[in-house]
Order: C-alpha cells, then sequence, then structure tokens
C-alpha cells in the first residue's frame, strides 16, 4: 500500500512531462503495485479533464492517449463504467473539436471506441445526452474530413460505434416520434452530407457508416409501435377524401364544400379515362366509385375511425415529418453548401426502412410513402396532389437525382407486381398503377438533358417494363438528341438506359419491336441524327443478343431492316423527282438514317446465326428469300449514290453488298440447299484487281470505275475501307469457288491481294481507332487499314511479292520506334493502335506460321541495325562494346545461334531462301531474332522505361562525398580494373534515364570535387591509361551538362568553380592531370552553354562562372607559356585553352548590347598560343597532339569573319598541314599492325571525330583558298 500511496504522491505533485515517464514506467515494473492501473487511469482522468490539457504537448497527449488506449483494452466493463462520466465524455468533445490540428487523433478514436464498447448498457443510457452530443460532433468531424481518407476512415468508425451504443439504447426503450424528431435534429444534416456525397469509391469504413447512418433512422422512428403508427397515416391517405380533407367530415358540413369535393372528383376521373387499363373488376368501378354523392358520405361518416369527431395526432404523422424536415432545412440554410442538395437523401432512407419494417399485408402503403415524398419533390401527379409543398429550393436535375433514390429503394423491394394485382380500395383515388405511369407520361415532360433523367427511366423500366411501354420512342429519340452533349454522367447513364431496353426486350422475346420502335424514333428529331448516335456498348449488347435470336425473330428483324432501309432509299431517290411547276413539300432527308441502320444492320449480319442446323424449313426458305431481297437493295443503293455521286450513299451501298457477300460465303458453306442452288461463275480469264463482279454480278466495271472515283474524293476514306474489305472477299470467293488447277487464278489472286496493299497506308500515326466503321477518318485511316491487313493477312500473305512483305516489317520497325503516345480525343478502352496491332501480330499464330514474313522481319531488323551500328563493326574503331540492352541485342544476333547461311551479312528475302526453312536452326534463329527485336525497340524508342542499366552501388560508393578511401598499397591491375569498371557503371548511370534525378539528392559540386579528389590522390595512376582518362572526362562531362540545366543544382558550382580556380591560379606550380581536366571541361560546358539561348534563371550564374574560370585560366595559360619546352600533355591544354578564351570572348561580347568587336577582345597569351599551334601544324614531322591542333584551327576558323586577326597564317597552308598531320598519323598506326598490307587511302586518313571539323575548315575557305588546297592536294597525291 505504502507503494500505491507513493505513486499516487509522485503522480499528483510532479510535472505532466515527470508524471508520464513516472507511469510509463511503473507500467513497465515487474514490481506489485496495489491498485496501480485505478491509480493511472483516474491521473490520466483528471489530467484530461482538467484546464491544464490544452496547454499540454502534442508528444505529452500522444503519450497520454497512448497510455489509456493500452489500459482500456485490458479494463473490465465495470471499470470502463468508471472512466466514462459526464467530464470525461465533455473532455473527449473538445478534443473532437480540435481535430484535425491534433496529432493524437487515432488514439483518440481508438480510445473512445474501446471505451463506448466495452462500457455498460446501463452506464451509457444514463449517459445517452452525453453520448448524443459526442455523436454529432463526431459526425460534424466527418463531413469537414471527407477529404482526408485515413482521418476519416477512423472518424467513421467512431461514429459507427457511437451509433450502435445509441441505437442499442433504444431497442431496450423505444423512443416515440417526436422524441426521435428531437434527437435526429441536430443529426440529420451531418449524416445525410456523409450520404451524399462520399459513394464512389468509398473505403469500408465510410460503407460501415453508411449502413449504421440508415440504421440509425430506422430505429429512431420505426421501432414497435412506431410503425404502426406511420402505417396508419399512410393508411389514411388511402381514402376517398385522403389529402383533400385536412379537417374531418361532419354531417353537419356544408354542401359547397361536399359539391367541390365532388367536381374534383370528376375532374379526376375525366383524366382517368384517357389512360388504357387492363380488365379487372376494380378498374372497372373505378368511373363509379369516384362519384361522390350525399349517400356515400354518410357511409364514409359512419365509419369507425370518423366517430371520434377529428384526426388522430398520428393521422399528421406525414405532415409533422415534412415539418421536422423543413425546420432541419432551415436551420441549416446558412451553411457553405446548400442542405437542399443533400438533405433529401432522407427521403430514400425513410422510405427504405418503412418498407424493411412493414411486414404487414398492406404493401399499397409502401407506394403512397413513394408518391407522398416524390410529390414533395415537385412530381405533382393528378394522382396524388394537394398537400402543402416544402420549398427546398431544388433544380430540375437534383429533383430527377432525389427522385431516382427513391425509386431505386422501392424496386429493391421488388413489391410492385405484388400491389398491383392486390385487392385496391374501390373509393381511393389513389391507384399505385395509375400513378406509376402518370409519373412516366411526367418525366417525358421534363428537361432530358442530364444524367439523372435517364436514371429515373431505368429505374422505372426495371420495377415495370410496361409503365415505359407507352412512351417509349419519345424515350429513344431523347437517346439519340443528347448524343452530342458532354455533361458528366450523362452519355454512361444513356448508354446504361439503352442497354436496360435491350435486355428487356430480348427477354420478352420481342427484339423486332424494339427494332421498329428504333426505326419510328429517328424521325422528328430535334437535332440531325449523328452517325454515333447509337453508342457502341449498346451494339456490342445487340450482338450477343443477335447470337441467340429464335428463326422467327431473326427473319422478322432481318425483314424490317431490309424493308426500311429499302423505304428510306426510295424516299432519298425521290426526293429530287419533284415537279418543277408544283411547289415542292420539304423533304427530310433520310441519309443519316442510312448511315445508322446500315451499322446496325451490319452488326446484325454478323453476329445472327443464320445456319443453325436446328432451323425448321420454313424459315431455310425465308432466309434464302431476304437474302435475295438485301442483294436487291444492295444494287439499288449502288445505283442512286452513282446518280447522286455521293460518297455517303456510296459507303451504305457498299456495307450492304459485304454484308451479302459474309452471309452468302456462310451460306454456301454450310447450308447445303442454298450452296447446290448457287452456280459459281467459271473463270475463263484473268480478272482485273479491282473487279467485283464475281461474287457480285451487279457490280459492273462501270460501277467500279465510279466507286474508285469517289474514293479517291472521300476524305473520310470510308469507301476505300468497304472496298478493302470487297476485295479481300472476293480473294476468299476465288478460292473457294475456283478450282485449284485454273491456270487464271494465281495472277487473279496476285493482283487483288496487291492492290488491297497498296491502299494501306503507311503512315507512322498516333490516334485511336475504337473499331466502329463509322468513327473511321482519314487521320485514323492509317490504324483501320493496318487494322484490315493484318487481321486478313494469312489469307493475304501467299500471294503478296517478298518486297510488299519486307516494306511492312521495316514500317513496323518505324512505328514500334515512334508511335508510342495515345490519342488524347479518344477515351475507348477497346481502342487499336498501330503500336498495339504490330504487338498483337508478332505474337499471333499467323505470325510464327509464315515463314516469308519472319525472314522479312530478319531482313528489317538487320538493316536497322547496321545503320545504327556500323561504326562498331569497323575494325579501326576503338570505342568499347555496348552495354546493357544494346549488348543483349547485339549477343542475340551473333550469338551461340547463327544462321550459317547469313551469319556475315544482310539476308535478301526472296523465294530462294525456302530451301532453308527446313532447318531447326534456322527456327531457332527467328526466335533469337525476335528476342533481339524487342530489345531493339527498347532502345530506339525514346520513351522507354525499359532502357535502364544495372548500378551496382560499390562501384560508385568511392565518388560520393563523404566516402573515406583507403590509401594503403599500390594501384595493382586489379583495382585498375575495378576503377575502370565503376567508371562504366557510373557512364552508364548518367545515360539512363535516371540522370535527371541525381543532382536533385546529391551536390553536383561536392561531387565533382570529390572525384577529383579520389583521381588526385590514390587512383591518380589510373589517368595514365588513355582509356581511363576518356572515361573520367565523359563521366566529368555528363555531371557538369545535368548541372547547368536547373537553377537548384547549378548553383551547386559555385563552390567548385571557386576551388578550381585557387588551384590554377596557386603560384606553387601547374594543376594536377585531374584537376587540369576537371577545369577544361568545366569551361567547355560553361561555354557550350553560353552559346545557347540562355534562361533567365540560369544565365546569371553561368555567366558569372564562366568569367571566374577566364581569369583563371588566364594566369594558367601565362606560366604555361613561361615554362620553355612543354610536354604533350602540356602543349595540349595550352591549346585548348586558348579555344575556349577565344570562343568565351565571342559568346560573351555578343552578349554585349552593342555587339561590336573590341580590339583588346583578345588577350596577348591567348594570341602567342593561337600561333604555336599554327606554327607546329605546318611541321613536316607527326605531332603527338595532331587532334587536338586540328579541333583548335578549324573551330577558330570558323570564327574568321568576326575576327580575322586570330590566324595570320594563310589558309591553304593550314590545310596542307591538316592534311599532312592526318596522312602521317594513320601511316603511323599502319605500321604498327602485324601485317602491314594496307595502303594509305582517305577513309583510312579522315576518322569519323575529324569529318564536322574538316567540314567547318572548309565553309571557312574562300573559293581562292579552297582551289589552292585542291591543288597542293593534287600534287601531293600525285
Amino acid at each position: 500500500m505504502a507503494l500505491a500511496n507513493s505513486l499516487l504522491y509522485e503522480l499528483t505533485n510532479n510535472s505532466v512531462e515527470r508524471s508520464i515517464e513516472l507511469v510509463q514506467l511503473a507500467l513497465r515494473s515487474p514490481v506489485y503495485i496495489p491498485q496501480k492501473r485505478e491509480i493511472i487511469v483516474s491521473w490520466i482522468c483528471r489530467t484530461i479533464e482538467s484546464q491544464e490539457s490544452s496547454k499540454l504537448t502534442s508528444d505529452e497527449a500522444a503519450a497520454i492517449w497512448g497510455t489509456l488506449r493500452s489500459l482500456v483494452t485490458d479494463m473490465q466493463p465495470l471499470e470502463v463504467a468508471v472512466v466514462i462520466q459526464d467530464s470525461f465524455l465533455l473532455a473527449i468533445q473538445k478534443e473532437l473539436e480540435r481535430l484535425p490540428r491534433i496529432k493524437h487523433t487515432e488514439c483518440l478514436l481508438e480510445t473512445m471506441i474501446a471505451l463506448v464498447q466495452k462500457a455498460p448498457q446501463s452506464t451509457l443510457a444514463l449517459k445517452l445526452p452525453a453520448v448524443v452530443k459526442l455523436l454529432s460532433v463526431t459526425l460534424k468531424r466527418c463531413r469537414l474530413c471527407t477529404k482526408q481518407a485515413e482521418l476519416l476512415d477512423h472518424l467513421c468508425l467512431a461514429a459507427s460505434a457511437l451509433m450502435e451504443v445509441v441505437i442499442s439504447s433504444w431497442y431496450q426503450h423505444p423512443c416515440t416520434i417526436q422524441e426521435a424528431f428531437g434527437h435526429l435534429k441536430p443529426l440529420l444534416d451531418n449524416m445525410m452530407y456523409i450520404l451524399h456525397f462520399k459513394k464512389a469509391a468509398s473505403s469500408e469504413a465510410v460503407l460501415k457508416v453508411h449502413r449504421t447512418i440508415k440504421k440509425f433512422v430506422h430505429s429512431s422512428l420505426l421501432l414497435r409501435n412506431n410503425i404502426t403508427a406511420w402505417l396508419t397515416a399512410l393508411y389514411e391517405y388511402l381514402r376517398l377524401d385522403g389529402w383533400n380533407a385536412q379537417v374531418p367530415l361532419k354531417a353537419k358540413e356544408e354542401d359547397s364544400e361536399a359539391n367541390e369535393d365532388n367536381s374534383e372528383a370528376m375532374e379526376g376521373n375525366s383524366e382517368e379515362k384517357e389512360d388504357k387499363v387492363e380488365a379487372g373488376e376494380g378498374d372497372e368501378m373505378e368511373v363509379e366509385d369516384v362519384k361522390v354523392n350525399g349517400e356515400m358520405l354518410e357511409v364514409l361518416q359512419a365509419e369507425p375511425h370518423r366517430q371520434s369527431g377529428a384526426r388522430k395526432g398520428d393521422e399528421y404523422l406525414l405532415e409533422q415529418l415534412m415539418s421536422f424536415f423543413g425546420e432541419v432545412l432551415k436551420e441549416t440554410a446558412s451553411s457553405k453548401t446548400p442542405a437542399a442538395h443533400y438533405l433529401p437523401e432522407f427521403f430514400s432512407v425513410f422510405l427504405e426502412g418503412v418498407i424493411s419494417f412493414n411486414k404487414t399485408e398492406d404493401l399499397q402503403s409502401n407506394t403512397v410513402l413513394l408518391a407522398y415524398f416524390a410529390y414533395h419533390l415537385g412530381m405533382e401527379c393528378t394522382s396524388f396532389s394537394g398537400t402543402p409543398v416544402v420549398d427546398m429550393g431544388l433544380s430540375a436535375e437534383q429533383q430527377l437525382y432525389f427522385l431516382n433514390q427513391l425509386l431505386e429503394a422501392y424496386q429493391a423491394s421488388e413489391q410492385y407486381c405484388l400491389v398491383v394485382v392486390m385487392p385496391q380500395f374501390k373509393r381511393s383515388l389513389f391507384k399505385p398503377r395509375r400513378w406509376f405511369g402518370e409519373l412516366a407520361a411526367k418525366l417525358q415532360l421534363l428537361e432530358y438533358t442530364s444524367a439523372a433523367w435517364f436514371h429515373c427511366l431505368g429505374t422505372i423500366m426495371r420495377i415495370a417494363p410496361n409503365l415505359v411501354e407507352g412512351s417509349m420512342i419519345k424515350t429513344l429519340q431523347k437517346c439519340w438528341e443528347v448524343c452530342g452533349l458532354r455533361k458528366p454522367g450523362l452519355l454512361k447513364a444513356r448508354n446504361s438506359l439503352l442497354e436496360s431496353i435491350l435486355t428487356t426486350y430480348t427477354a420478352l422475346f420481342r427484339v423486332p419491336k424494339l427494332v421498329r420502335n428504333i426505326f419510328s424514333s429517328f424521325s422528328n428529331l430535334s437535332a440531325p441524327l449523328a452517325p454515333t448516335s447509337i453508342p457502341a456498348s449498346f451494339l456490342h449488347k445487340f450482338a450477343e443478343c443477335c447470337i441467340h435470336l429464335s428463326p422467327g425473330q431473326l427473319t422478322e428483324t432481318w425483314q424490317f431492316l431490309v424493308n426500311q432501309l429499302g423505304y428510306w432509299t426510295a424516299g432519298s431517290s425521290t426526293t429530287e423527282g419533284t415537279s418543277e411547276i408544283e411547289e415542292p413539300e420539304l423533304q427530310e432527308d433520310h441519309l443519316p438514317k442510312v448511315i445508322v441502320v446500315a451499322e446496325i444492320f451490319r452488326t446484325f449480319a454478323h453476329h445472327i446465326q443464320a445456319v443453325n442446323p436446328n432451323t425448321p424449313p420454313l424459315y431455310v426458305t425465308k432466309i434464302t428469300e431476304l437474302m435475295k431481297a438485301t442483294s436487291e437493295l444492295a444494287t439499288h443503293m449502288l445505283d442512286l449514290s452513282i446518280e447522286k455521286q455521293s460518297a455517303q450513299h456510296a459507303q451504305c451501298a457498299l456495307c450492304v453488298f459485304h454484308v451479302w457477300g459474309e452471309l452468302h460465303l456462310v451460306l454456301c458453306l454450310y447450308r447445303k440447299s442454298y450452296g447446290e442452288a448457287y452456280a459459281a461463275p467459271e473463270l475463263l480469264a484473268p480478272l482485273d484487281a479491282a473487279d467485283l463482279s464475281f461474287l457480285h454480278p451487279t457490280f459492273t466495271g462501270d460501277k467500279m470505275d465510279s466507286m474508285l472515283a469517289m474514293m479517291n474524293e472521300d476524305r473520310t476514306k470510308l469507301v476505300c475501307h468497304y472496298l478493302m474489305l470487297l476485295w479481300i472477299q472476293k480473294i476468299r470467293a476465288l478460292i473457294l469457288f475456283t478450282d485449284v488447277t485454273n491456270e487464271h487464278l494465281a495472277s487473279t489472286l496476285k493482283a487483288a491481294a496487291k492492290l488491297v496493299f497498296s491502299h494501306v497506308d503507311m503512315t507512322v500515326t498516333s490516334s485511336v481507332w475504337s473499331q466502329r466503321v463509322c468513327e473511321i477518318s482519314g487521320g485514323r485511316f492509317p490504324v483501320v487499314s493496318l487494322h484490315t491487313l493484318l487481321v486478313n493477312f494469312p489469307l493475304l500473305a501467299p500471294h503478296l511479292p517478298a518486297k510488299d512483305a519486307t516494306a511492312l516489317c521495316h514500317f513496323f520497325l518505324e512505328v514500334m520506334a515512334n508511335g508510342q503516345s495515345k490519342d488524347e480525343d479518344d477515351s475507348s478502352k477497346n481502342g487499336r493502335t498501330q503500336a498495339g496491332l504490330i504487338a498483337t501480330f508478332l505474337s499471333s499464330q499467323a505470325f510464327l506460321e509464315c515463314k516469308l514474313m519472319q525472314t522479312c522481319y530478319v531482313t528489317a531488323v538487320w538493316g536497322r541495325v547496321a545503320t545504327m551500328f556500323k561504326a562498331r563493326k569497323r575494325k579501326h574503331d576503338c570505342e568499347e562494346e555496348p552495354t546493357g540492352l544494346c549488348c543483349t541485342m547485339m549477343h542475340a544476333l551473333s550469338g551461340p545461334v547463327k544462321w550459317e547461311k547469313h551469319a556475315e551479312t544482310v539476308p535478301v528475302a526472296d523465294y530462294s531462301s525456302k530451301e532453308l526453312l527446313t532447318s531447326e536452326g534456322l527456327n531457332k534463329m527467328w526466335t533469337a531474332i525476335h528476342g533481339a527485336s524487342e530489345k531493339f525497340v527498347a532502345i530506339i524508342a525514346a520513351s522507354s522505361e525499359e532502357f535502364t542499366e544495372r548500378i551496382e552501388t560499390s562501384d560508385v560508393l568511392f565518388m560520393l562525398e563523404g566516402t573515406v578511401v583507403k590509401k594503403s598499397g599500390p594501384l595493382w591491375d586489379k583495382r585498375l580494373d575495378a576503377v575502370k569498371h565503376a567508371a562504366h557503371t557510373f557512364c552508364a548511370l548518367l545515360q539512363s534515364p535516371r540522370r535527371s534525378w541525381l543532382l536533385d539528392f546529391v551536390s553536383g559540386g561536392a561531387l565533382i570535387s570529390r572525384l577529383v579528389a579520389a583521381f588526385e590522390g590514390n587512383l591518380s595512376q589510373a589517368l595514365e591509361d588513355k582509356s581511363m582518362l576518356q572515361l573520367y572526362e565523359s563521366i566529368l562531362d555528363a555531371l557538369v551538362h545535368q548541372a547547368v540545366k536547373k537553377k537548384n543544382t547549378v548553383r551547386t558550382l559555385n563552390s567548385l568553380v571557386k576551388e578550381a580556380k585557387e588551384v590554377i591560379t596557386a603560384e606553387q606550380g601547374l594543376p594536377s592531370k585531374a584537376w587540369a581536366t576537371a577545369v577544361l571541361v568545366l569551361f567547355k560546358e560553361l561555354v557550350l552553354e553560353l552559346y545557347r539561348k540562355l534562361y533567365d534563371d540560369v544565365k546569371g550564374y553561368i555567366q558569372k562562372m564562366a568569367h571566374a574560370l577566364s581569369e583563371g585560366v588566364a594566369s594558367w595559360l601565362q606560366r604555361l607559356l613561361t615554362c620553355g619546352k612543354l610536354t604533350e600533355e602540356l602543349r595540349r591544354h595550352t591549346y585548348t585553352i586558348a579555344l575556349l578564351q577565344v570562343q568565351y570572348a565571342l559568346c560573351s561580347n555578343r552578349l554585349v548590347p552593342d555587339g561590336e568587336i573590341r580590339e583588346d577582345l583578345f588577350s596577348k597569351d591567348t594570341l602567342a598560343a593561337l600561333s604555336m599551334a599554327t606554327a607546329e601544324l605546318q611541321q613536316p614531322e607527326a605531332s603527338d597532339v595532331a587532334d587536338t591542333l586540328i579541333e583548335v584551327v578549324a573551330r577558330i576558323a570558323h570564327c574568321r569573319t568576326r575576327s580575322p586577326e586570330l590566324l595570320s597564317v594563310p589558309f591553304p597552308a593550314l590545310g596542307k598541314g591538316i592534311y599532312t598531320q592526318l596522312a602521317l598519323r594513320a601511316t603511323a598506326q599502319l605500321q604498327e599492325t602485324p601485317i602491314c598490307t594496307a595502303v594509305v587511302t582517305l577513309e583510312n586518313c579522315i576518322g569519323d571525330k575529324h569529318y564536322k571539323l574538316m567540314e567547318k575548315f572548309f565553309q571557312s575557305c574562300t573559293a581562292v583558298e579552297l582551289k589552292d588546297i585542291l591543288g597542293d592536294l593534287v600534287s601531293a597525291l600525285v
């Protein structure tokens, strides 16, 4: 007990920070302290409840709440009851009001959840008002934190736990309806907000709070006797007077009031007569029931529930409910988000609760409540009117949205079919079926350019399809008219409604009726019918429907399609035939309808089971007749297009021709009676490539000439697309109906295949095609034509020449290299791109089985590789081997699997190479080529993410700042190899796509300084190797090049420039090779940046650093010139510094506003160094710095127009010196080789890196100077 008293004393008299440490120590201590947990919990509660709690730091508060959370998990319910006091709940409430500013949110909420879940129910019942206040604050926090997902989840779990506590209390002691109104009033606004604005992509916690909110509302208003009261109030609305009588009926009522009721009833009856009502005893008596007279009033007055005089309180419940709703609406009128935007969610929640709690047979009351709420949303139907409406200020779209919520709640109960067959009150004006019919008709009069309108129609159709049947044509018209609108969710809702309609008609076996309604809906539209009016999703659904059509529906739908197209085509042909004497009536343009229906017909014909073996003979005959009618229709449409010279009419005619041809080929193959009746023409002579008369006799040559002329003028390329399909169809027909031994077959097939191939547009494009014919355009035609070719390639490949296949493979590589982006305007998920089509084709069985195509693909890959890497194949090229993907590809192309005949040369795709196609090694070679080409595509694709090198961290650690490098031991060969490997790896890092991220995390100046220090110290011997020196320069060059691009990275070079200037201006001597190389690389990159157009954010930094380095290298150059005889390295540095100083002087002078060349622009030391360079260049002996001399002279010569005094030596002498040095250098290299049989040629003299320098030099020469140089060269060669 002494320990307990001591702990209590320490906690009471110490600071909060000290007490927290003591609590944690006591909880971890194994020493037994009596009532330790109770003492600690009591101290925590006092601390939280005290006024000093607001002064706690975030860490202290988090520690306190975390400790309490851990203690509550082990506490018993009676112990928790001690904690839950009004003051403690009030403290939690204050903490919640501080969200989300506090950091211990998770501990707070989890502690609160554990407390309310563990507390005894009796205790919580006593603390119910405090719990409800806590719930109100939690819901408000949920509303304010909807954009913070993690915090919202914790808040939703806490709100759900608090609501469950309140619901449990109500289950034991249900509250009255008036008390429920009082409980809900402060909570309803936030509850409905959470329900309305957090629906899509919600987490499990949010979904749970949605369910709990509905359960909370249902439990408060509908438990036990409450549901009986609500049903009594709803039952009252099924009577004759119902909502029209706000006062009770009494015997002493004046006759005038009765007469008014009679007149209103008669008006309602006259409107009901116009509706079609199904036969039934109750419906037949409706006309007589509503004739109210005095005797009926006496009967109504004699009813038991009327004898009390006035209506009971529960008979006014609906009015009280709307009064409560209006009060909540007024109280929240000042909020930022108008309550009317989300508060009506309460209607659907309440309706859902009444339907679920109503266990009686009175299902009509549920419909009454639906009508009541719909009326208050603005849906005023004659079957339900008269009550005062709460003004919510809803827009038309919001009214429809909340109405759809009500309808969905009602539809989920599936009660409509039961309600309409139940006995109804004969004296009631409210009939559920009549009200639904009026509602569907009412919707047709409302604004339909919102997604909510289509959602409502779809929900009503799911409730009962016959409700929408009477207005189906109007509904379809509105579906077509909104095609061009781009409102959010509108087209998706429209598509969903159309799919629902199709599903319903399919289930009812009334697809022909739907097709007829679609045709009727195309007339009298307020907007022109667009080719894409019918969505692709509807056509996909329609295609699935056509697969399962019965023979009767199939032939009937086919007949409708042919007749309608024939009717509209005939109407189009008579449009221009009106008399000139009589004033012609305004003729409707049927062409848009024909275009849309042609697409429907195409979808229908490609998916029907025209050769179903179970088809009765009667329908087989009918199909044959329909084929004949379809052929005649196609001919008539083609004649009309030629007559009008209309490309759009031609598209439709060609579409019908193609449809007929596809069905004809299928029927000939699989329908014996049809095939025997068809007599295919004989191939007596080679057919013209474009001739289609073999399969379509009515498609004569003259008509084809007209089509070809239209094709050339058609910008949409639809005519070309259909002609390609018809030519491919002709090839199939020739193969099917012509004997293989026919001497004219091969030439005809080759001509047709070449014609199809010639119309493929091989233009690289990023367009996307959604696979809809109506969306073909000139920009998408390269994708469409490639798709047509590759889909039918197995049919065309045997008849295509090798050059066409090779050209196609070259096009494949061009597309894979450049066609990576997508069309932003196309959002189709099933879109087709050129790159996607090619990738699918290369992995398809068609490509694997086509040996010619594989050979051509090898040819294309080898050709591209030879172009890109031809420099690496030259024997005198000293560059390193390719790494990464390049190495993988080269290994695949020249690895262990070889193609013996074509291992050293580019393979030629011709028919003679077929002799090797049986070799197993050849197949392996094709597999290797395919793998290499994938790597190759990754290399040539600029945006490819796969082009990365494997970076070993340990290889570059010694280059990073702060790394300690061991200086013990000599630099062995293995160490040199390790340095080379590290440098290679670092180069790969700087050349990979990740290079732009490097200097954002590592200081560029410090990194270069560390790198120079590493190579200046124990790695200095590595720079004696020329290849290592080149790698070192390339690393520095890449780092500086990346650093000068951005402001935040270029500033890091300031420290490096200062350090470099101090090193090169020191009087102790010349800088080391590592520093000298770094300074020259840094100065060169800065001068190059000055040549470019600098951005304002980096311009000042680069100019200051370049000026500082210019002063430093000037001092360095001065010391070099006074050294006497210079070594090769020092001479190279001297000439390079002089060149950079000249370039910097010209760049800095260009940035001056006047731009004139000053006389003192170049220093005496710079001119002296240039004189040394020109003098050494003219020496007859080979110079060991010839490369540097040539570069300096060529670049200085390029500046002669701005500063002629830089080169005092005549240009012919310089040209002769350049040629002499190159020739001497090439001769020396040839003598070093073991076999010296080669001769000195121009190719041997001038390497790749000298081409551009020589080009610069010759461009700077005048015509006379060029003549002198050529004269010297000719004399030297002779």
